[in-house]
């Protein structure tokens, strides 16, 4: 009787965080209008890439490893992973502190990192929902034109590599947001650190291309987890020792900053309490 009392709230327990995604997701995508602007913005940028390369690639068969197919696929992948990835939970645990907010999720039967999670992701699917659609079409409209997943495996890797990268992002922003127990000026510090793991993520350049002494430098950091590592596997450039390297790898950084922001929020709830919040 009490294992099937505890398995009953667990199903409940996980009922209230999907409630929270369905929430989010419907709010969200009631702003239709923004939504339909942000796809048409994010087409534009990826355009821009498609045609800057394409001048880079005249007379050119190879850039970097990557055919002028592999190329556009680079860019139109990581624009699909770059709006599923979100910094907004340093955005809400900071308006929820200073706001003082934090307390009725305190007080109720929630984890509030669950709660985070799964109403941001609602939030956020709900945005790129149209973009990752028309990604998709783009993809199956013009096969030859854009370069295809090399095999079920390096798809299947792909979707792996690109949760624990959606985790990992979402562990660094949960980080940060919990500076603002000490700090209401965090604005700053998020956007620099986010613009930051788009840049050394390989969002805009694939990180190959870059000179070699950065890239030995980058190399043992997790930012190219983001964008660039899961997009080669996608395409059928990382081996399978190499692809198991980096899955460990990045379990590892995800456990790290994981931890991390478990002794930050427990720190941050003490002086959070000591302060009367």
């Amino acid at each position: 009787m009490a294992r099937q009392r505890l398995f009953l709230w667990h199903n409940y327990s996980m009922g209230k965080y999907w409630r929270f995604f369905q929430a989010s997701f419907q709010i969200s995508f009631s702003y239709r209008f923004a939504i339909l602007i942000r796809m048409i913005r994010d087409f534009l940028m990826v355009l821009f890439f498609i045609v800057l390369w394409q001048a880079l690639f005249k007379g050119k068969q190879l850039i970097g490893g990557f055919t002028f197919a592999g190329m556009v696929s680079y860019y139109i992948l990581g624009k699909a992973l770059d709006q599923l990835y979100t910094f907004d939970p340093a955005n809400v645990m900071a308006r929820h502190v200073r706001t003082g907010d934090l307390s009725n999720f305190l007080i109720k039967p929630v984890n509030y990192t669950g709660y985070l999670g799964s109403f941001i992701f609602g939030r956020r699917l709900a945005r790129t929902f149209l973009t990752i659609i028309a990604s998709i079409i783009i993809i199956l409209a013009f096969p030859d034109f854009i370069g295809r997943p090399a095999g079920m495996i390096e798809l299947a890797a792909f979707i792996i590599f690109a949760a624990l990268a959606w985790i990992l992002m979402f562990s660094v922003s949960f980080l940060i947001g919990g500076l603002s127990f000490w700090s209401t000026e965090t604005e700053n510090i998020r956007a620099g650190i986010e613009q930051l793991m788009l840049i050394l993520g390989g969002l805009w350049i694939p990180l190959n291309l870059l000179p070699e002494g950065i890239g030995k430098i980058l190399s043992p950091l997790p930012f190219k987890y983001l964008y660039y590592f899961p997009i080669r596997v996608f395409l059928g450039k990382v081996n399978t020792s190499d692809m198991i390297t980096g899955l460990l790898t990045d379990l590892a950084w995800v456990v790290f900053f994981l931890f991390c922001g478990s002794v930050l929020w427990r720190k941050g709830l003490k002086r959070y309490g000591a302060y009367g919040g």
